[in-house]
């Protein structure tokens, strides 16, 4: 399945539940939930969970993949929400990283 696919899958399932707020307000809004998302992967991590944990919580899924999910998740709807050609900026950047150096920061 390619991301585009995948993101209008995404927008579908947001819209059927009712997420599908737009403007300037909500691109901020939307841009601190992807964060609160990793945050939330992140408090996983310091709570002892393994990287590849996934645990159910009420039925619910938990863990670290879990929470990195929903940030994929928000960045897909985002970006199908506003008509951005995800596949293509991941290339061209993908592409554009392939002739950076090596430790090009000098930091991880």
């Amino acid at each position: 399945m390619r991301i585009a696919d995948v993101m209008k899958d995404v927008r579908k399932n947001n819209a059927a539940h009712g997420f599908m707020a737009t403007g300037r307000k909500i691109f901020c809004e939307k841009m601190l939930l992807i964060v609160s998302e990793i945050s939330e992967a992140l408090e996983e991590f310091r709570d002892g969970r393994g990287l590849n944990e996934i645990y159910f919580k009420d039925r619910k899924p938990e863990g670290i993949p879990i929470e990195i999910a929903d940030a994929v998740i928000r960045i897909f709807d985002f970006c199908e929400a506003n008509g951005i050609d995800l596949e293509s900026a991941l290339s061209m950047k993908m592409t554009y990283n392939d002739t950076r150096p090596y430790m090009h920061g000098k930091k991880l």
